[in-house]
């Protein structure tokens, strides 16, 4: 499942947590989020998946080049996303997240500084 944010937002009263974020989250690939406590990290996750509603902009969610409609995009990740291939155990996947090194070449780091 491919994410595409476009002036992406979330506020709270007066504050915006962030703004104006345009990225596009490609299937395949592992991003990790990085920045310094409350910056914002884990409201962009609530928003991206969901549990919180945007302030600004637009996500779209596409799955082999389909629109999932965000009401739905829940039940299609449980449908279709929540396994591991058969060839990778949670073992080894637990495992090589542990190590730096693979961590460094498996994962995109996204420096976290919004704009606010």
């Amino acid at each position: 499942m491919n994410i595409i944010t476009e002036n992406l937002g979330k506020r709270f009263n007066r504050e915006w947590i962030f703004k104006k974020l345009d990225f596009t989250f490609k299937s395949g690939n592992c991003y990790a989020i990085v920045g310094p406590n409350g910056s914002g990290k884990s409201t962009l996750l609530q928003v991206l998946w969901g549990q919180v509603p945007q302030s600004a902009g637009i996500i779209s969610y596409f799955h082999d080049e389909i629109i999932i409609p965000q009401e739905n995009v829940f039940q299609h990740v449980q449908d279709n996303l929540l396994s591991l291939p058969n060839h990778y155990s949670w073992k080894k996947f637990v495992t090589a997240v542990k190590s730096k090194h693979h961590f460094a070449q498996r994962f995109r780091r996204i420096q976290w500084a919004p704009q606010k």
